[in-house]
C-alpha cells in the first residue's frame, strides 16, 4: 500500500514537472502586425459615422477622408494590431493619382504611398497593408447619380447605360492597365508585407425581384448593367493584382444583402448632405464582412 502511494505520488510529481517545463518552452504570442491600411471610401468607411475627428473637417484644415471606427481597417487592426503598430490611411473619394500625389481633394492629405515610406524607401518591417481603389476612377461615384436622374426624369423610360456604358468600360480598361504599376509601387515600399487588395462587393443584384425598392431609383436594365460593371471592375482588380504578385480578395458573403434586399449591408440613399457621400457603401454589417474576409487572408 506504502509503495502504491509512493509510486502515484513519484508520477504526479513528474507529470507537474513536465507541465512546468511545457509552460516554461511554449511560443510566446505573435506579435501585432505592423498594418497600414490605404484606399478609398470603401476602406474609410464613408456612409458609418462616427469619423475620426482629423478626417472630418468640413473647415480649413478641410479634410473629409472621413475614416470611420466602423471600417473594416478598425476592425481588423483589433484583431490583428495594436495602437502604436497601425495606421489608417484611407480616404473618401480617393483615386489612383491620390496614391503618389498629394491628394486633390484634402490637400492636407499627402500621397498615401508615402504613409508607409518615403518615395525611394522602404520599410521592411510593415506586415500587412490593404486597400480598395478603382472605384472612382470607374466613374462609380457620378455613374449612379446619373442613373438616378435618368430614372426621375422619366421613371417608364428612363436609362442610363446607353450614356454611360462606352465611358466606364473604356475607364476600367485604362485601370487594368494602370494598376499593376501601383501594386508593384506598394510591393516595392513594403518589401515584407501582406498586400491585400479587396475587391468591391456591389450594392446592386445579378438580378432584380419584379416587386423591389430599388425600381424607385433605377430602371431595371441599369440595375442589372451597374452589377455587371461592378462584375467587370473586379476582374480588372484581380488581374491585376496576378500580374503585379499581390493578394486580390473576393468580395464573398455579400449575396441576399444587396441595396435591393430586405437585409442590405449597404447604406441605403440618403439626400442628407453630410450622409450622401455614403449612399450605396457598406455599412456596419458590410464592413464586418469585409473585416472577416481579411481576417481569412491572414
Amino acid at each position: 500500500m506504502v509503495l502504491r502511494v509512493a509510486v502515484v505520488l513519484s508520477c504526479a510529481a513528474c507529470a507537474t514537472l513536465l507541465a512546468a517545463q511545457g509552460s516554461g518552452t511554449s511560443a510566446p504570442p505573435p506579435p501585432p502586425l505592423r498594418y497600414i491600411a490605404l484606399g478609398d471610401s470603401f476602406s474609410s468607411g464613408e456612409g458609418d459615422p462616427p469619423y475620426r475627428e482629423a478626417s472630418n473637417r468640413y473647415l480649413p484644415p478641410h479634410d473629409i477622408c472621413h475614416r470611420s471606427y466602423h471600417a473594416y481597417p478598425q476592425l481588423v487592426a483589433g484583431r490583428k494590431s495594436s495602437p502604436g503598430t497601425w495606421s489608417f490611411w484611407a480616404c473618401s473619394g480617393a483615386k489612383l493619382v491620390d496614391m503618389t500625389h498629394p491628394n486633390r481633394e484634402n490637400p492636407v492629405e499627402k500621397p498615401q504611398l508615402d504613409r508607409i515610406a518615403a518615395p525611394g524607401a522602404s520599410d521592411p518591417k510593415v506586415d500587412l497593408v490593404t486597400l480598395t481603389i478603382g472605384g472612382n476612377d470607374a466613374q462609380f461615384n457620378i455613374v449612379w447619380l446619373g442613373c438616378l436622374a435618368s430614372h426621375l426624369a422619366s421613371p417608364l423610360t428612363g436609362s442610363c447605360a446607353g450614356n454611360w456604358r462606352a465611358f466606364v468600360s473604356a475607364a476600367i480598361r485604362r485601370l487594368r492597365n494602370g494598376l499593376p504599376a501601383l501594386f508593384r509601387a506598394i510591393r516595392a515600399r513594403a518589401p515584407n508585407a501582406r498586400v491585400l487588395v479587396l475587391g468591391y462587393p456591389s450594392p446592386f443584384p445579378a438580378t432584380l425581384p419584379r416587386v423591389s425598392r430599388c425600381n424607385l431609383w433605377f430602371a431595371p436594365g441599369d440595375i442589372h448593367w451597374l452589377a455587371g460593371e461592378a462584375k467587370a471592375l473586379n476582374g480588372a482588380l484581380a488581374a491585376a493584382a496576378k500580374d503585379a504578385g499581390v493578394t486580390y480578395v473576393a468580395p464573398s458573403g455579400f449575396a441576399g444583402h444587396d441595396i435591393c434586399s430586405h437585409d442590405p449591408w449597404f447604406n441605403t440613399i440618403t439626400f442628407e448632405p453630410s450622409r450622401f457621400r455614403g449612399s450605396f457603401h457598406p455599412n456596419v454589417l458590410g464592413q464586418r464582412q469585409l473585416a472577416r474576409e481579411v481576417l481569412a487572408k491572414l
